[in-house]
């Protein structure tokens, strides 16, 4: 279940607690129901850049990117 807090988003699983920790902008599913793999995104606003990272369904992360504000939209939006 995706939570909101102030603000950020987090992944909590019913059966096994905080997967995901509430610090994140954005939060989507990239899986399945069944198998998720998330990828969570933080705008940091000083610098103006996004910080990306994937997570396993077990909440491990396997990748983290930065991008730059003008590449972020490039890879975040659905019709490119």
């Amino acid at each position: 279940m995706r939570i909101h807090k102030e603000n950020h988003y987090g992944i909590l699983s019913s059966t096994r607690g905080m997967i995901i920790a509430p610090t994140y902008n954005e939060i989507i599913n990239l899986g399945t129901e069944d198998i998720p793999f998330y990828f969570a995104e933080k705008h940091v606003e000083e610098a103006d850049i996004f910080v990306v990272l994937y997570f396993n369904k077990d909440g491990t992360q396997v990748k983290r990117e930065i991008y730059e504000a003008d590449e972020y939209e490039r890879i975040y939006c659905r019709n490119n």
